[in-house]
């Protein structure tokens, strides 16, 4: 299990105001979650007095009046769809360097700090966020500021967050992949730790806030034609670069020269050892998920997910086709 978090920051006192909840992580391993709205935040034991993230009732309405710059970029991803692969990637392009960021990606995610924390931060600001649309900043939708949405297809999704939450010691080693993932299925929470939930909003943010274009990336397309994907991140931020720069940034992040990049970080969190976030890159694959779904979990996930995606309007690619 996890060890205590050595975070600066602190979570108050919970009340009878505050809504908690035990959030089922596999049959056997729940953890306490604030709930605020449809975001939440779980509580590691011993977050009271020394947590690396902020106390999520606070920090929401502080993002909400966070105020913003034209130039601001914001990537909304569930977790583990390539939220890293992107921010790095639009990183460069904003700032028409294949200079890798020395931060992390944590440090420039919305709900891991403060307000205040950015206000140093140089522009232009590209920032990261598993919160939804509703959550950023206020400003950012009256300034309409770019806004990207990164996808990917629920299998290898929830396969890359089993290896991500049994590295960070979320559930105990014996746990297998056949229990998360029957916990994740059966999660009904509407938050957005709630892939079904969080994905349905994705929707309507694109298809409903008509007034604020958003850049739908999906994860799949990147990995099997990244440099016409590139292009079109290129289009969206109304930004000139030449066809050669965009090959070298297309190079410069792919999977492996990322993770080797991803050691000369400052470290992911202030008070969280490096090593402790070494987890992050895996495999990075297409169709990953064959070797861990067997066929009854694969014909179960499909009902589900036909049941309770009935209206989606999006369309995921499950595998790559291999050129001979």
């Amino acid at each position: 299990m996890a060890a205590p978090p050595v975070g600066r920051y602190k979570i108050g006192p919970i009340t009878e105001k505050d809504t908690l909840i035990e959030f089922a992580i596999t049959p056997r391993n729940t953890v306490k979650s604030l709930q605020v709205g449809d975001a939440i935040q779980h509580l590691a034991p011993g977050s009271e007095d020394s947590s690396f993230l902020p106390d999520i009732r606070e920090i929401l309405p502080l993002i909400q009046d966070m105020p913003v710059y034209d130039d601001d970029v914001f990537i909304i991803a569930h977790a583990k769809t390539g939220t890293h692969w992107t921010w790095e990637i639009v990183n460069m392009l904003m700032k028409g360097s294949t200079d890798y960021e020395k931060m992390s990606k944590a440090r420039r995610q919305l709900e891991f700090h403060y307000p205040d924390e950015f206000q140093n931060m140089p522009r232009p600001r590209v920032f990261n966020s598993h919160l939804l649309l509703h959550h950023i900043p206020k400003q950012a939708i009256e300034k309409k500021c770019k806004v990207i949405m990164v996808q990917r297809n629920p299998k290898d999704t929830v396969v890359s967050l089993f290896y991500h939450m049994k590295a960070s010691g979320s559930f105990d080693a014996e746990t297998t992949f056949s229990e998360f993932l029957s916990s994740w299925l059966k999660l009904e929470t509407d938050t957005n730790h709630n892939w079904f939930y969080y994905t349905k909003k994705l929707q309507k943010m694109l298809y409903d806030q008509t007034d604020l274009p958003i850049h739908n990336v999906y994860y799949e397309d990147m990995k099997s034609n990244p440099v016409d994907e590139v292009k079109k991140i290129v289009e969206y931020l109304d930004i000139k670069r030449a066809d050669d720069f965009i090959h070298q940034v297309v190079d410069k992040c792919c999977f492996d020269n990322l993770k080797k990049a991803d050691s000369t970080k400052v470290a992911a969190l202030e008070g969280v050892p490096k090593q402790a976030f070494s987890f992050m890159y895996r495999k990075g694959e297409v169709g990953d998920w064959k070797n861990h779904f067997t066929v009854a979990e694969n014909e179960e996930f499909d009902r589900i997910y036909n049941e309770r995606m009935k209206d989606i309007k999006f369309t995921y690619k499950y595998t790559l086709k291999t050129v001979d």
